[in-house]
């Protein structure tokens, strides 16, 4: 329609607009011929409600005709179309007329107005165009923080974390803005967030700022961000070892499956058979292994580099002649969980720690003059390094607050433990004088004579005679060095880091010389030989799911049964006694669930959030260095949440879930029990083996043999 005619069309519609519907007017300004007398079906197919408004800008005259028709679908065809304005933009496309050709507008009174409604539009581009124009106008804050939202809803998170950022720091702290800022790094995943602010990426930064929030009112959304900005991180091997999600109608056959046998049993019936779910089974939590951990932080290039550059930064470079893994991020990482300090030795800065290698030349010439000095040094060197191993196998090791606990060194998943480095036999048996209930671990050459007692454990990568020479040898090479820069062996470099822990309380006065020496030689872990592959625990103590338990956790009940259910091979003769043993093993199964949870899985987790909090004030405090301690933050995040989520999971099995759900919480339990050592577990798992055996000699009695075993050996 040429404006000619639309301006004789908006004069009438001034004249006659108390007389004139809103879709006769419509009419008027889409239609040459508008027909008002026209009858409902003829208009049905005749008016055409637009979707884009076109304006005529030719000259100025056509502008104020363009003005007029702005004015009437803002006050008369928005109100009556609304649904159809709301779709295809009607008040942007007003809007964006009026910014661009209306001469004199109040700019203010359109933010007042309208900005709500822009930053909420679904029409995101015409709403960028809008808001880009008022910021070029009269730029605000109230502006920038509706183009940062509409730029992240675009998508466009390069921009809006610009335009965040920009609104941080010149308003207050609003926590929903916040976290909109901190998705936008989740999503955008800059491998560098900033280049002027260091390496680190998006991600890494994002799971800093989340971590730095300590009162989050929305801390459901907090913890859901965290969790996506992990994943994100984590590599995609250690995320498919998260729990499968369980099939809908796999789930709802079970149910009935579960009902049915109910209701069999309500009417006199028993079941004969254990019961086992693959499916149950694969959606539980699954603890994260410790070796995989190490293997991706050694995998981590750009953290090993950064850590290589504190490590230089400190005075403590990598030598030539070593190994990638001798100083490793994977190393930091089962060191950092014996002894936390070591995080603290990585961060420190040069104030108020020794300057050069005088000082642990000072430490080892003195400690070298001192029998006594090596004869501690060695023990705590063992406790380490046993420490360093169980931890390496993926157990919870603390120590006791105190240095002089009597009867244990070490606490390792709950259990208290002595550790004995020793020639002597009957040295180490003396221990059970005093203390019967506390478990031994030994160093291997005591395997032959102590490896059968039934509270021993041999560390098969302790030795006595290497624990007495690292030491020694890491000593003299202290007082041998001459330059910060030759090559550091690891028993060098962990005394080293001991040293500077402990060299400030030395420096202000509030230790003096000799209880510096004593420190240090408390806290010396010589890391050597097979600590770096990991150790093999010997004994009845270690806790491996063997025999029949082992087979149905890993192929199931059928491969366990030789392919034949459990009633198959029953007669009428001893059908009964085969229900009985059923109902024997389920409740063992069952007990056993919650005797792992509630003395197992709840200390272990309880463990891994305390250093979690440890691993996240670390992070925190160093804020130049977010790669190295984001990475290390993420995969113990990872490490606590599948142990609270395991711990959740089998509790909701076993307070809500009916028979069924109840004994996979069992076969979970077991199967996750071996990364565990306790007293109480091998005992429980023997008696489910002796238990099973029963039950499968019953349900196959055929196969029955006098002389057979069905007990798989440890490997």
């Amino acid at each position: 329609m040429n404006f000619k005619l639309l301006k004789v069309r908006l004069d009438r519609i001034k004249t006659q607009k108390h007389t004139l519907t809103p879709e006769d007017m419509l009419m008027l300004v889409t239609q040459e011929k508008a027909d008002l007398n026209s009858g409902f079906f003829s208009r049905l197919f005749s008016v055409t409600i637009p979707q884009k408004w076109e304006f005529s800008i030719n000259s100025s005259e056509e502008i104020g005709v363009a003005l007029e028709l702005v004015e009437l679908i803002e006050t008369v065809f928005i109100p009556h179309y609304q649904g159809h304005a709301k779709n295809y933009a009607w008040l942007e496309q007003c809007i964006l007329f009026k910014l661009k050709h209306q001469a004199s507008m109040n700019i203010s009174e359109l933010v007042s107005r309208y900005l709500s409604k822009i930053e909420k539009s679904e029409h995101l581009q015409i709403s960028r165009e809008i808001l880009k124009i008022l910021f070029e106008r009269e730029p605000s804050n109230a502006v920038i923080k509706a183009q940062a939202i509409v730029y992240k809803r675009s998508q466009i998170y390069t921009s809006a974390i610009e335009k965040f950022e920009y609104y941080f720091e010149h308003c207050s702290y609003q926590e929903t803005l916040y976290f909109d800022y901190l998705e936008c790094l989740i999503m955008r995943k800059n491998v560098i967030y900033n280049q002027e602010k260091g390496e680190f990426g998006d991600l890494q930064y994002a799971v800093y700022l989340l971590c730095s929030i300590d009162d989050a009112k929305d801390r459901a959304l907090q913890g859901n961000l965290l969790n996506r900005a992990i994943t994100a991180l984590l590599p995609e091997d250690v995320i498919a070892t998260r729990p499968e999600d369980t099939n809908f109608l796999a789930d709802m056959g079970r149910g009935l499956n579960s009902f049915s046998k109910g209701v069999g049993t309500f009417f006199g019936g028993r079941d004969s058979q254990i019961p086992y779910s693959e499916g149950i089974i694969a959606s539980a939590p699954k603890l994260l292994k410790n070796k995989k951990i190490v293997e991706c932080l050694n995998q981590n290039q750009k953290a090993q580099k950064e850590l290589e550059k504190i490590l230089s930064d400190q005075g403590l470079k990598v030598g030539v002649g070593l190994t990638a893994s001798a100083y490793s991020l994977g190393l930091i990482w089962d060191y950092a969980h014996i002894d936390p300090s070591v995080l603290d030795a990585l961060s420190f800065a040069s104030k108020g720690n020794p300057e050069n290698l005088n000082t642990l030349q000072d430490i080892s010439a003195n400690t070298l003059d001192s029998a006594g000095a090596v004869t501690r040094l060695t023990g705590y060197v063992a406790e380490q390094q046993v420490a360093l191993n169980l931890q390496q196998q993926g157990h919870t090791v603390e120590f006791p607050d105190s240095a002089n606990q009597a009867g244990y060194d070490l606490i390792v998943d709950g259990t208290p433990m002595q550790v004995k480095c020793s020639m002597d036999a009957d040295y180490v048996l003396s221990h059970f004088d005093k203390y019967p209930d506390i478990p031994v671990i030994v160093n291997s050459e005591l395997a032959e004579q102590l490896g059968n007692h039934p509270m021993v454990l041999v560390d098969t990568t302790l030795s006595y005679e290497a624990v007495q020479e690292t030491t020694g040898v890491g000593l003299e090479q202290v007082s041998d060095f001459a330059d910060v820069g030759d090559m550091l062996p690891i028993p060098l470099l962990t005394i080293g880091l001991a040293a500077y822990r402990n060299y400030g309380d030395f420096n202000s006065g509030k230790v003096d010389g000799e209880q510096y020496l004593k420190n240090v030689d408390k806290e010396t872990a010589a890391i050597a030989g097979g600590a770096m592959t990991g150790s093999m625990l010997l004994g009845a103590l270690a806790g491996l799911a063997t025999g029949g338990v082992g087979v149905i956790v890993a192929s199931g009940i059928g491969a366990y049964m030789g392919g034949v259910a459990g009633s198959t091979g029953a007669n009428s003769m001893n059908r009964e006694a085969l229900c009985n043993q059923r109902d024997i093993v389920v409740k063992l199964l069952i007990e056993f669930a919650a005797w792992f949870n509630e003395n197992l899985l709840v200390h272990r987790t309880n463990v891994l959030f305390k250093q979690l909090q440890s691993f996240e004030t670390h992070m925190l405090n160093n804020a130049d260095r977010i790669i190295t301690f984001s990475t290390l933050l993420i995969y113990q995040h990872e490490a606590y949440m599948r142990a609270y989520h395991l711990n959740q999971w089998i509790l909701h099995k076993l307070q809500k879930g009916n028979e069924m759900e109840k004994v996979q919480a069992g076969w979970v339990a077991i199967d996750e029990s071996s990364n565990f050592i306790s007293v109480d577990l091998q005992p429980k798992i023997n008696e489910i083996n002796r238990q099973l055996e029963i039950y499968r000699e019953l349900a196959k009695p055929d196969s029955a043999q006098p002389n057979r075993t069905h007990q798989l050996k440890p490997a």
